[in-house]
């Protein structure tokens, strides 16, 4: 029986999905919920007949519990791009000593170690690449051949929609995706002829298709940062995930090379730092020389600076108490029109709504939106079972 067991991520946090596709078992991602513990996540029945383990980006809410489920799955396979393996040694890194409170030598080793146990288990699937696997396992029983391809979904660099075809059987988990281009990355790209049977879609804007004109895209954050550094001149940027870090160290430097922002100091906490300096040495990202670590920081009176601050060191930190903090809370999401066209140009059989915004119980307006295209739309609700 083919079946789609939402363990967590019918809305937005813990996304966590189990295919089960001609007897073969898929984890698509393994989430925890933003600002709750970290062993705050779906638990995976029978974890050790899972065969497979997609992850389609680096963000907490898709791979933050990727310690544990590695642990459970004993068995399975994980997949994920280069980049997605490289963005995931920072983000877990900073997540788990949050938890464990990696504030020794012993915690900090402990932790280190755990997280380059679990990237050891991370295999790469680069973009376009065709991949092919034979799963014999004796704990399902099963035999059976896996055709497999990660597409750009544009949203961070490394985000991959991942296409699978078992048998007769195709089905494409889209992962979080943006059709347009940000300061990092292209947008999302599909090949014109790929059409799955299933498609499971994430549709953070699935239940109000009507573009929201409030909601802060990266191109209105770009702007009303650079009117509120005119206004506030010592600004506190606070990173709840640290690849939104890099995207807004992007966009400063795009104010600067416009002439909307002064050459002003830029100083970055360890953990992003970190990144950072790793992303220059994998893509065309560049830190300028007016970016630098904290710990280059010296008090300027009567100078203006911005402060990145990450997830685990905000709330630890009172320095910058009297700076004005801003949020990354931009989305890097397609709007409810642009999931209408993305379903249409894949025409699935079946659609799946999955990490989408709370909807009342009668309103499935992307179900309403392809009627006329006969295009079955089921918006999933958590821990509950689907028949594919």
């Amino acid at each position: 029986m083919n079946t789609l067991n939402v363990l967590g991520g019918a809305d937005i946090g813990g996304s966590c999905y189990l295919a089960e596709l001609e007897g073969v078992r898929i984890l698509f991602d393994c989430g925890i919920r933003m600002n709750t513990p970290y062993s705050d996540h779906p638990e995976i029945p029978s974890p050790e007949t899972i065969d497979l383990i997609f992850l389609s980006h680096a963000h907490l809410d898709h791979i933050g519990a990727l310690a544990y489920t590695a642990a459970v799955c004993r068995n399975a396979r994980i997949f994920a791009t280069s980049a997605t393996r490289d963005f995931i040694r920072y983000q877990l890194s900073e997540t788990i000593a949050e938890y464990i409170g990696a504030d020794t030598d012993e915690l900090r080793f402990s932790n280190h170690l755990l997280c380059q146990l679990v990237l050891n288990r991370i295999e790469i699937a680069e973009f376009q690449e065709r991949l092919e696997i034979h799963l014999d396992s004796p704990e399902s029983g099963q035999n059976a051949d896996v055709k497999f391809s990660f597409f750009p979904a544009g949203h961070i660099p490394g985000a991959a929609a991942i296409y699978l075809r078992i048998g007769q059987r195709s089905l494409l988990y889209s992962g979080d995706f943006y059709l347009r281009s940000t300061p990092l990355t292209a947008p999302c790209s599909l090949p014109e002829k790929l059409h799955p049977d299933i498609l499971l879609l994430c549709g953070t804007y699935a239940n109000r298709l009507q573009t929201d004109k409030s909601a802060p895209t990266i191109a209105s954050v770009k702007d009303n940062f650079a009117c509120l550094f005119r206004r506030n001149r010592n600004i506190l940027v606070r990173c709840s995930q640290l690849t939104k870090g890099l995207e807004m160290l992007a966009m400063i430097d795009d104010l600067v090379r416009e002439g909307r922002l002064p050459r002003t100091p830029v100083f970055i906490d360890e953990s992003l730092w970190q990144l950072a300096r790793h992303y220059e040495r994998t893509s065309d990202f560049r830190l300028p020389s007016y970016m630098n670590p904290l710990s280059a920081r010296k008090i300027r009176n009567g100078y203006g600076e911005i402060v990145f601050l990450s997830r685990s060191s905000t709330a630890k930190n009172k320095e910058f108490s009297s700076h004005t903090a801003v949020d990354t809370n931009f989305s890097l999401h397609a709007d409810g029109q642009e999931l209408i066209s993305y379903v249409r140009a894949l025409r699935p059989k079946k659609v799946f709504v999955v990490h989408a915004a709370p909807r009342g119980a009668e309103n499935a307006p992307l179900a309403d939106a392809l009627l006329e295209d006969r295009i079955c739309v089921t918006y999933t609700e958590n821990e509950r079972i689907y028949s594919l």
